[in-house]
């Protein structure tokens, strides 16, 4: 289980942004980064690991202008493969989706992430699938 993470928060929307950063603030997460797309976030992740702090936590919208969440975490999870980053230090990316379409789900649930949070995001939601990861305060 991982301790206090640096994360990063991608969404679109500023409000779900700043709400999700408050409700991880109450979790005891206070390292966080947020970025407003796809390619802002790989710009972010990039930096961080090139600097020797990468993100351990990413929470990601799944549908976003400019690039969605699906293609943003293929590009993720394919430059940690060629930075030979070992699945165990893997950063732990969370998709977040309003999707309520058992189709959309599935195609969600099957990427590359780790889990996934429907928005609304309330924080025992947030809560409950972060304590799968990390310690939660």
């Amino acid at each position: 289980m991982r301790t206090i993470p640096k994360t990063l928060v991608v969404d679109d929307s500023s409000a779900v942004s700043n709400m999700v950063v408050q409700m991880l603030k109450q979790l005891g997460i206070h390292d966080t980064t947020q970025a407003g797309n796809g390619l802002n976030a790989i710009k972010s992740f990039k930096n961080a690991s090139l600097a020797g702090t990468p993100f351990e936590l990413v929470l990601l919208d799944l549908m976003m202008p400019a690039m969605d969440g699906q293609t943003t975490l293929k590009i993720l999870r394919s430059f940690e493969k060629h930075s030979h980053v070992a699945a165990e230090n893997a950063a732990v990316i969370i998709i977040m989706t309003s999707c309520d379409s058992p189709v959309d789900m599935v195609d969600a649930i099957q990427s590359d992430c780790s889990d996934y949070l429907v928005k609304p995001v309330s924080e025992p939601m947030l809560r409950s699938v972060l304590s799968k990861y990390i310690v939660i305060s």
